[in-house]
């Protein structure tokens, strides 16, 4: 019982999520033709990326993630430090959550509605452009919750600066043509939010540039050495608790 119940939960967040999107647009969409130079066809794609990529976080490393804190706080870690893996690859994935896919068939209306709008499909190249972007984007985005939990080996109690990224996650849903001045510089640099749904987009309508895809493997060397460097100084300062 409890499990149906749940899965029906996640359907209903799923397709309320969906309902409150639509409603938004249609309204905005209303009144104008375009938003940053996206239609309102390509601006439902956007959606869908924003969307899909969040749900695919959630189920296999975002609980998994998250709860690392709390296996710092009650010295649970060393049951991962002393196994053959990677325990940082282990700790990520040690509690995938798949309930979270039913959410998955609400997001996909996105895509299906908004190439309804647009009445174009992406060539191949385009749509491996948009994979490759779209990847690169994903590790981004999981890089910046790693690293914000890994924050726990030193002030312990990370869980509500947790959800700070899923809050910011939220100016993704817009173009990036809309953000200026230093709200630009800060969702492009220091927490890169805009460019996690805006660079795979362009690249499946055709306007996307290599220097896109450079710039999303640069910044996700950033975080990935920020993230090796954090883990290595904060199991300095792991004191564990006796097995």
């Amino acid at each position: 019982m409890a499990f149906r119940a749940d899965v029906i939960f996640e359907i209903l967040t799923g397709l309320s999520v969906t309902a409150f999107t639509f409603i938004f647009f249609e309204v905005i969409y209303s009144y104008v033709q375009s938003i940053g130079g996206f239609d309102k066809g390509q601006i439902y794609i956007l959606a869908g990326t924003v969307y899909l990529m969040s749900n695919l976080y959630r189920t296999f490393f975002g609980f998994s993630i998250f709860s690392l804190s709390v296996l710092v706080r009650r010295g649970r870690l060393e049951k991962y430090l002393i196994r053959p893996l990677d325990p940082k690859i282990l700790v990520a994935l040690r509690e995938p959550r798949f309930d979270n896919l039913y959410r998955l068939p609400s997001y996909l209306t996105f895509f299906i509605y908004g190439f309804y709008l647009t009445k174009t499909l992406p060539g191949i190249t385009d749509f491996l452009l948009y994979i490759i972007s779209f990847i690169i984007s994903f590790f981004i985005y999981l890089f910046l919750h790693y690293n914000l939990t890994l924050l726990t080996f030193w002030i312990i109690e990370v869980s509500n600066l947790y959800y700070i990224i899923y809050d910011l996650y939220e100016f993704s849903r817009y173009p990036e043509k809309i953000y200026k001045g230093f709200f630009r510089t800060f969702f492009m640099t220091i927490i890169p939010v805009i460019i996690l749904s805006n660079y795979p987009v362009k690249f499946l309508f055709g306007e996307g540039k290599m220097e896109y895809l450079f710039y999303q493997i640069i910044l996700l060397m950033i975080f990935f050495s920020v993230f090796k460097l954090m883990w290595k100084e904060g199991i300095k300062r792991y004191e564990g608790a006796t097995i």
